[in-house]
């Protein structure tokens, strides 16, 4: 499954209805309204296996947001999906 703009939305993200493995996300803001969007939509999700998120080319890449950044993703995958998921962060240069 790939995503794109989930700080755009503006309607609610539900659960998916089919089991997905590889969710890719692109364009990630790191924002608090994104991070809500995607515990709402891995709510549950057991078949998952890898997430991979590309950073927006506009987001300033630090090593202390690189870090907060993957907190805030373990820690919303730790609590929304199977143990085995891995999680790839990515970014513009």
């Amino acid at each position: 499954m790939l995503l794109q703009g989930l700080d755009g939305y503006t309607s609610d993200v539900t659960r998916c209805p089919f089991q997905v493995k590889v969710l890719h996300v692109l364009g990630y803001g790191t924002t608090a309204k994104e991070l809500e969007q995607l515990k709402s939509l891995l709510g549950g999700t057991e078949s998952l296996e890898v997430v991979r998120v590309q950073i927006a080319e506009d987001v300033v890449v630090d090593d202390a947001m690189i870090s907060q950044t993957y907190s805030d993703l373990m820690t919303l995958l730790g609590v929304s999906v199977s143990s085995k998921c891995q999680l790839e962060i990515s970014y513009f240069i």
